[in-house]
């Protein structure tokens, strides 16, 4: 038989909730545009290669 504890409203306030200082959660949300940045830069770098492969592929085997 399974047995489920609950938190009350009370008991989930009374929990601390750790949040870093403001210059880590910048820093940290520069480089996730910086990513971000590189994944679209990259995606769009392979959206280009599929189609230059394509147009090479018709070119020599249509």
């Amino acid at each position: 038989m399974m047995y489920f504890s609950y938190i009350n409203m009370g008991q989930l306030k009374k929990l601390p909730v750790p949040i870093p200082p403001l210059k880590l959660q910048t820093q940290f949300a520069t480089r996730v545009a910086e990513i971000n940045a590189l994944l679209e830069q990259q995606t769009n770098m392979l959206e280009t290669a599929e189609q230059t492969t394509a147009a090479l592929m018709d070119k020599y085997f249509a």
